[in-house]
């Protein structure tokens, strides 16, 4: 994972701690949607590269 993605992941990951913290169910929903979005992302591109790698 690249430094701009474990940063926006951490960044979003606060957020969804405050909104947690605070009740606020759907903005706590987007940011676990962001934050899923965001390890599929890493999961595909990771995967991709493994199978550059062994061709």
């Amino acid at each position: 994972m690249d430094n701009t993605s474990s940063e926006r992941l951490a960044e979003i990951a606060d957020r969804f701690n405050t909104h947690c913290d605070a009740g606020n169910t759907q903005e706590a929903q987007a940011s676990f949607d962001n934050m899923q979005g965001i390890i599929q992302q890493q999961i595909f591109e990771a995967q991709n590269s493994v199978q550059e790698t062994s061709k």
